[in-house]
């Protein structure tokens, strides 16, 4: 281990700078969070972060992915992605517990870089979910038309919260990962009961795996035609990072969350 010449340990002061270069930041991070509430505390931000990447693109997407790919494709697919998505988290997860900025990676480009990758990235991020949330809606329609007639009027209590405090955001929010974890879950238990032949009364085992053009059916173009949708169903993976500003204790939150 490197030693100064007086004898004190580098990694020490390198520790030390740290220290001081987070303190720099703490003065005008406070004019930037002026208006914030503040007000998410750990198992939110944890709630958020699981429930993040659980939505239509697991619930209606995996099904045709495993169709254009086979399960082998599909799962390769699935894999590459998720190992690219734990760098890209681990990054914005060490750079929100040292910036926890409104607007989060969309002002780290103008603090550390550029006003104009700032403004890029905002823009960029505002068609991203503009594009989303109505993709979001039309596929829960999908979803839900299996249950709900096709004349079903637009529920009026959905209208009050979208404008609904913080606080209840991030109890609705909270309460709703769990049901999706849960769903989840259900799904898990009930895919292995059909295939085990327990639910259903055929035994399918890993029959998919044998088919004709399986496991990796469509080849290499069948497989990259999925990193698309794959990567569409991991989305919301960074919400972590967007919420730190609004947390109670976004150093010690995050790390965790």
């Amino acid at each position: 281990m490197s030693k100064f010449e007086d004898g004190h340990d580098m990694s020490a002061k390198y520790e030390i700078d740290q220290m001081q270069d987070l303190s720099h930041h703490e003065v005008p991070m406070a004019a930037e969070q002026e208006g914030l509430k503040r007000d998410l505390r750990l198992r939110h931000m944890v709630m958020i972060a699981i429930s993040g990447t659980i939505g239509t693109g697991l619930f209606l997407t995996s099904g045709s992915t495993i169709a254009r790919a086979g399960p082998g494709g599909a799962l390769l697919a699935y894999a590459l992605i998720g190992l690219w998505l734990v760098f890209v988290c681990q990054a914005i997860g060490e750079i929100a517990t040292l910036l926890p900025l409104p607007g989060a990676f969309n002002a780290w480009g103008g603090r550390v870089f550029d006003e104009a990758l700032s403004f890029q990235m905002t823009w960029m991020y505002f068609i991203n979910w503009a594009i989303t949330i109505p993709a979001e809606l039309s596929a829960s329609a999908v979803i839900v038309s299996f249950w709900l007639p096709e004349d079903s009027k637009f529920p009026a209590w959905v209208v009050p919260l979208i404008i609904i405090v913080l606080m209840a955001y991030g109890e609705l929010e909270y309460w709703f990962s769990i049901l999706k974890v849960l769903t989840i879950i259900i799904f898990i238990v009930c895919g292995i009961l059909v295939d085990a032949g327990a639910i259903g009364g055929t035994t399918y085992g890993v029959s998919n795996w044998k088919i004709e053009g399986a496991p990796f059916k469509g080849g290499f173009m069948g497989f990259l035609t999925t990193l698309v949708s794959v990567g569409y169903a991991y989305g919301g993976s960074e919400m972590t990072g967007v919420t730190a500003a609004e947390s109670r204790n976004p150093h010690k939150h995050v790390p965790k969350a």
